[in-house]
């Protein structure tokens, strides 16, 4: 059985619709930023925190696996802290700035 959108779901939506259709340029941007995840907002990136980040937050944060962010440090992107023996950090900053370069990059379609 296929359930159809109500008729209340329906006018909903077709308001919607007729709000993005008159958005302003920067509104639109909002709810670009919000329905494509491959979009990175400045505002997103965190400037407050903690000063050392784990591995795994760090990874989750660029958007690529911990093995991927350890490859990252031996090719030399991102330096490592290791605040006890065997157990690393990478400073904020050094992310922030990561990114930070990478903006010029297009994210695939």
């Amino acid at each position: 059985m296929i359930n159809l959108p109500q008729s209340t779901d329906i006018e909903r939506f077709k308001q919607l619709l007729a709000k993005l259709l008159i958005a302003t340029p920067e509104k639109f941007q909002q709810v670009e930023r919000v329905l494509d995840p491959r979009i990175r907002d400045e505002k997103q990136v965190p400037l407050t925190g903690p000063l050392l980040i784990g591995m795994g937050d760090a990874a989750k944060f660029l958007g690529v696996s911990r093995a991927t962010l350890w490859r990252m440090i031996k090719a030399g992107k991102v330096q490592p802290v290791e605040v006890l023996p065997g157990s690393n950090r990478v400073r904020r900053a050094d992310i922030l700035a990561f990114v930070g370069e990478r903006r010029d990059v297009v994210p695939p379609q």
